[in-house]
């Protein structure tokens, strides 16, 4: 809600309830993904994501960077003014994110940047 200005969660849950409902009463191809835009904010909560998809149906995660031009810029730590302490912890992660989401049979597409050199530059300051 502090994201999407004007939304609101309950609305969010009781649609999703209701394609959960539709898709388990019926024979259909629809295919699920959830996209979680990562930003400071909310990139703990991507172990929460993978078992809400779980919760509601879906078939994929894609994990995407926060990138362009953003109304809250501290929220970026990608670009501009890197933060490598917090890319380091999403790297070290990164395994575990797979392992989970194999295990609720959900696909997951990771697009955080893991470029090695820039957390091995990091970690030798």
């Amino acid at each position: 809600e502090s994201i999407r200005i004007g939304a609101k969660f309950n609305d969010l849950i009781n649609n999703l309830k209701k394609i959960k409902l539709l898709m388990s009463s019926e024979k259909n191809d629809v295919y699920l993904v959830l996209n979680m835009v990562v930003m400071r904010r909310n990139y703990n909560q991507i172990e929460d994501i993978l078992y809400f998809a779980n919760e509601y149906g879906f078939h994929s995660v894609t994990l995407s960077p926060i990138e362009g031009i953003i109304k809250f810029p501290e929220e970026n730590f990608f670009e501009n003014q890197i933060d490598y302490e917090l890319l380091k912890k999403l790297e070290d992660k990164r395994a575990y994110y797979k392992n989970l989401s194999d295990q609720l049979n959900i696909r997951l597409e990771n697009k955080i940047p893991n470029n090695m050199n820039y957390l091995n530059n990091f970690a030798l300051q």
